[in-house]
C-alpha cells in the first residue's frame, strides 16, 4: 500500500444473516477506525466464520471469488479508500497451489511444515 488508509477502514451498518430459521448475525453494527487492532472470539459454531464472509464479500484485495459470492440477508458493509483486505477460508486448501510447502501449527504451540 502507498498510502494510509482513510479514518474508517471498515464501517458496518445492520448486517444480518441468518440460515433458514437460524438468525446468526442480528442486525450488527460496528465502525474500525484507522489504527484500532480488532478480534473476533467466540465458540465452535458461533458464527464467527459467517461474520468474516458477510465482511470480505465486498472487500478490496485478494479475496476468492466464492467467497465475493456470499450472500447476506440486510445491512451495509463499506470498505475505506486504500484498504486492502487479504481472506483465506478456514477450508482453503484447494486455493493453495500443489507444491507449496506452508506452516501449520503443532498443538504444543510451534510451527511445522506441510
Amino acid at each position: 500500500m502507498k498510502r494510509n488508509s482513510g479514518k474508517h477502514p471498515l464501517e458496518i451498518r445492520s448486517v444480518e444473516k441468518s440460515y433458514d430459521d437460524l438468525k446468526v448475525i442480528p442486525r450488527f453494527s460496528a465502525s474500525v477506525v484507522r489504527g484500532e487492532k480488532i478480534a473476533l472470539m467466540g465458540r465452535n459454531g458461533a458464527g464467527k466464520t459467517t461474520m468474516l464472509k458477510s465482511l470480505v464479500r465486498n472487500a478490496p484485495g485478494f479475496i476468492e471469488d466464492k467467497d465475493l459470492q456470499f450472500p447476506i440477508d440486510g445491512g451495509e458493509v463499506r470498505w475505506g479508500h486504500e484498504v486492502a483486505v487479504g481472506y483465506f477460508a478456514q477450508d482453503h486448501g484447494e486455493s493453495i497451489t500443489k507444491g507449496i510447502r506452508s506452516m501449520a501449527a503443532r498443538s504444543d504451540g510451534g510451527m511445522k511444515w506441510r
